[in-house]
């Protein structure tokens, strides 16, 4: 069994470019962070947070999932990812998979974990077409599919997964080869529209 880990969400400058009212303090409350001060960035990102601040609300549930300035709260970290992720952040969404994935925070169920899979590789992320493709090939969630698995192994190594390519080379002696050609054509089709869609992402307003 394989178990996703979660994105380390504030590392980078999620969706600042997204902010235009609060840049500045989401900025500011980067910085706390970047020099170890977690006490006030965790403040900062709280103010944001309770705002809809969805990158701000990414990094509270970051905090409480790692127990930076707050005791681990991992129900707590779930409950702000969620937030984050209905407000369409990309990392939160990813999170939110892993952590029902694995059962930590909310009660393990693998039909929720792959709707937030989904979400994030529908907006290019390409860790999380990773794990659809692992989904699909054990059945977690949805019935099993080497199709769908190969398809989605594909996009993500052609979104920079090498491990992708390796599973690829796994899942094709299952494949017939009609069933193949069929998976390599889908696979290049979610590829194109995750390209589409992580390039659209670059274009936010700033």
């Amino acid at each position: 069994m394989f178990h996703p880990n979660r994105s380390p969400t504030l590392l980078a400058l999620v969706f600042a470019a997204a902010l235009p009212a609060h840049a500045v303090d989401f900025e500011t409350a980067m910085r706390y962070h970047q020099y170890k001060d977690y006490g006030q960035a965790f403040q900062a990102f709280m103010e944001l947070a309770q705002e809809g601040n969805a990158a701000a609300q990414a990094n509270v549930a970051f905090y409480y999932d790692n127990g930076l300035a707050v005791a681990r709260d991992p129900e707590e970290a779930a409950r702000w990812y969620r937030l984050a992720a209905d407000n369409g952040s990309v990392d939160a969404q990813y999170n939110l998979g892993a952590m029902y994935e694995s059962g930590e925070g909310v009660e393990k169920d693998y039909g929720e974990a792959f709707k937030w899979f989904s979400l994030a590789a529908q907006q290019g992320d390409a860790q999380a077409a990773m794990y659809l493709g692992l989904f699909y090939e054990e059945g977690l969630g949805r019935a099993s599919d080497d199709v769908q698995a190969y398809a989605w192994f594909h996009a993500a190594a052609g979104r920079g997964e090498r491990a992708g390519t390796q599973k690829c080379q796994e899942v094709a002696p299952r494949l017939s080869p009609e069933q193949l050609e069929q998976a390599q054509g889908l696979g290049d089709r979610i590829l194109e529209e995750l390209r589409t869609r992580a390039a659209r992402k670059l274009d936010l307003p700033t």
